[in-house]
């Protein structure tokens, strides 16, 4: 999830009227990179660009601990919640963008 579907998600939850809230704490999600993903989104946006990755295991263990999907019906159905950005989307139009900015 990029920094403005995070925010995005407080302001609507905290604009959502009680009546329809059926909790207190709700997940919201949109997607998941791999570093495949990373790489191959990155690499799209600096060609050329030489990327290599090696996992750490002690920290893989605990990403492999998570759990592999999480549900955010309630968050859709009570408060409307939608990601604006999906993966593409969050590579071409945040990070990428972005980054270049910073470097330009």
């Amino acid at each position: 999830m990029v920094m403005p579907d995070a925010v995005r998600s407080l302001i609507e939850l905290s604009r959502a009227p009680s009546d329809q809230l059926s909790r207190r704490v709700y997940n919201v999600t949109s997607f998941s990179y791999s570093a495949q993903d990373f790489q191959r989104f990155t690499e799209s946006g600096f060609p050329g660009a030489q990327i290599s990755y090696q996992p750490d295991l002690s920290r893989q263990n605990i990403v492999d601990s998570w759990p592999a999907d999480i549900d955010d019906q309630a968050a859709r159905s009570d408060w409307g919640w939608k990601p604006e950005f999906n993966a593409e989307d969050a590579c071409q139009k945040y990070l990428l963008n972005n980054i270049k900015a910073h470097y330009a």
